[in-house]
């Protein structure tokens, strides 16, 4: 991992230190360019360093872990997943079946972004407005895209 400051990693120096342990723990080395860090070539100096640290602010290994998890949890919000485009014939047989936006997403383990992308991708368009007067009106289906013969069940 490259960064420019220790600060970037964390909330504060203390933060970034826990996560630079789960790190160490994990056996990833870090550069850090404003502080002339590269743990690939001495490791043994910097986590010195943040063993002292973290002993001074008596911090333990579920406290590392826990901040670890934590980081990894809001890195999990922000991954960009994609569809590969072999995946898109098996996509539009789950719509066909029936499959909401949601079921297809987690099936792909991406988010509901991505599944509508997937449709545009497809050839499908979904205008939420309309979806939504479509919704109240009870119909269950709506004409999509560029290929009108094809229908698109309303997408929750």
């Amino acid at each position: 991992m490259i960064t420019d400051k220790i600060a970037r990693i964390g909330r504060n120096d203390l933060d970034a230190y826990k996560l630079f342990a789960g790190m160490q723990q994990r056996s990833v080395n870090a550069v850090i360019l404003d502080e002339e860090i590269d743990t690939r070539k001495d490791s043994d100096e910097f986590f010195n360093l943040v063993a002292q640290r973290l002993a001074a602010e008596v911090v333990t290994k579920k406290d590392i872990d826990a901040a670890v998890q934590a980081a990894e949890d809001e890195g999990r919000k922000t991954r960009r997943f994609k569809i590969l485009d072999a995946d898109l014939p098996a996509i539009a047989e789950m719509v066909e079946q029936g499959k909401s936006t949601i079921q297809i997403a987690e099936t792909y383990g991406v988010n509901e972004t991505a599944v509508r992308r997937a449709y545009r991708r497809l050839g499908w368009t979904v205008d939420n407005r309309k979806r939504e007067r479509i919704m109240a009106n009870g119909t269950s289906h709506i004409l999509t895209g560029l290929d009108a013969a094809r229908r698109l069940p309303i997408l929750r």
